[in-house]
């Protein structure tokens, strides 16, 4: 599966050339001091590991981010623990947030057999990925009671296993359940994400499958839907993107991270939290626009 159309990838050769460059140069001032893009206000604080996994796996492949991607592989690298990473410093690790960092690992040619290891633990008897392995550690995080139930950020999760699958490509179980999760309308629904166009984005590339039908007639049109539907090959979505780059390089925060609470099965209605950074929805405009995604 190709993640832009051919005419798409001679258009970000062309006319992208100065928005990705402007974007890249955001990015680089985005990083705080110690080189870690953060994202996301939740109640854990903002994100450090996971959202600076993500932003280096994006612009690996662009010859003047492969420094910024090693650098910041560099960092994740001194806070690996046994279970791979997480949100941030101090929060325990996540198989989201592993299967970032073993993402980039790949793409720099690293090894990451600490996250490997995690995520292959963590897989459920449907062949699902939880986004914590275990309720013990987040609640010793949280400090919520015992008495409260955290099978909600337990349970097999659609857009952490696409993540996972990505990584671990070989694995047939959690191939089945992605690939089982793909609703009527050729789309799919995430846990984390109330808009559709990333976990879409993330089970379409993880599988190898097409879904650029799907992408061009995705209604979404916030900054961040429309990147996944750029890398997901939708050729409408490329010129509403770049008419959305703001001046100093970055696009509008648009990224909606949903925080349902942990016994939540069900994660409608949950409260979010935004790219207010602009971090996530720059660098997933960034990949698209380069078809590096």
């Amino acid at each position: 599966m190709t993640n832009l159309s051919t005419k798409s990838k001679r258009l970000a050769t062309k006319s992208t050339r100065e928005p990705i460059a402007r974007g890249l140069e955001f990015l680089v001032r985005a990083r705080d001091a110690e080189g870690w893009w953060r994202d996301f206000e939740t109640l854990a604080g903002e994100s450090d590991e996971w959202v600076s996994a993500f932003a280096a796996w994006a612009i690996a492949p662009l010859p003047e981010g492969r420094k910024l991607a090693e650098d910041t592989f560099e960092l994740l690298a001194f806070r690996e623990r046994e279970e791979g990473w997480g949100y941030r410093a101090g929060v325990p690790a996540d198989c989201d947030s592993t299967a970032w960092v073993c993402r980039l690992a790949a793409r720099l040619g690293r090894s990451c057999e600490t996250g490997v290891g995690a995520l292959q633990r963590s897989r459920r008897e449907n062949g699902g990925m939880p986004t914590y392995r275990a309720a013990g550690p987040i609640r010793r995080f949280t400090g919520l009671p015992h008495t409260m139930p955290f099978h909600g950020w337990t349970s097999p999760h659609v857009c952490v296993s696409a993540n996972a699958l990505a990584v671990l490509s070989g694995d047939a179980a959690l191939r089945r359940f992605v690939e089982s999760a793909r609703e009527p309308d050729g789309g799919w629904s995430g846990y984390w994400w109330p808009d559709r166009a990333y976990p879409t984005w993330l089970a379409a590339t993880a599988l190898g499958w097409d879904a650029r039908a799907w992408a061009e007639a995705c209604p979404e049109s916030s900054a961040f839907s429309l990147a996944c539907r750029g890398a997901l090959g939708a050729e409408s979505a490329v010129e509403p993107l770049l008419a959305l780059q703001a001046d100093d390089g970055g696009w509008p925060a648009s990224a909606r991270l949903r925080v349902p609470a942990p016994e939540a099965i069900d994660p409608a209605g949950a409260r979010e939290s935004l790219d207010h950074n602009r971090v996530y929805t720059t660098a997933m405009a960034l990949g698209a626009l380069r078809g590096t995604l």
